[in-house]
């Protein structure tokens, strides 16, 4: 191997590291770089963005709930459950906002997890739709199971939920 190979073998490895520390930092926008916000209300807007936050993975039922791109500067596949009426506060707060943008490395996730609203918690979550109880008789709506995927339940057993399973 020559000294050119040794140096490009050097230079992408240090290059893959920036980007992989870029991609997992924190990008949030810095609320008090936003001229809106100034010391008299900063404490007020502090309060609103908690209850924006808490509404963005606040849910009922299932029908509230819906997957988007986790975001970020590096766009992989993962997923998050968000409010429906929340996905584009989410995407504006989860955003890429380092300018260049980093490199990002290249891999994709097949996240097969779906959106469910958590009763016990009134909040959105994303759930193998293996570990779905569906059906059955339930204080709140039964959850059901995803496209491509039929609830099975156990043979002798009365008005229990079942489990999803792939056809």
């Amino acid at each position: 191997m020559g000294f050119k190979n040794i140096v490009s073998l050097g230079f992408l490895a240090v290059a893959g590291a920036f980007a992989i520390s870029a991609c997992s930092s924190n990008v949030e926008s810095n609320p008090s770089a936003d001229p809106t916000v100034t010391d008299e209300n900063s404490e007020t807007a502090g309060d609103e963005e908690a209850m924006k936050k808490a509404g963005m993975y606040s849910c009922k039922n299932d029908n509230d709930c819906v997957a988007v791109d986790e975001g970020g500067c590096c766009q992989h596949g993962k997923l998050v459950a968000v409010n429906k009426h929340y996905t584009k506060a989410y995407e504006k707060a989860h955003g890429c906002n380092v300018n260049p943008r980093p490199m990002c490395p290249l891999y994709l996730i097949l996240d097969t997890r779906v959106a469910q609203c958590n009763w016990g918690k009134s909040k959105c979550e994303m759930v193998r739709p293996e570990d779905i109880a569906c059906g059955g008789h339930t204080i709140h709506r039964p959850h059901g199971c995803p496209d491509g995927y039929t609830c099975k339940f156990p043979e002798f057993a009365a008005d229990v939920p079942g489990v999803c399973e792939k056809n």
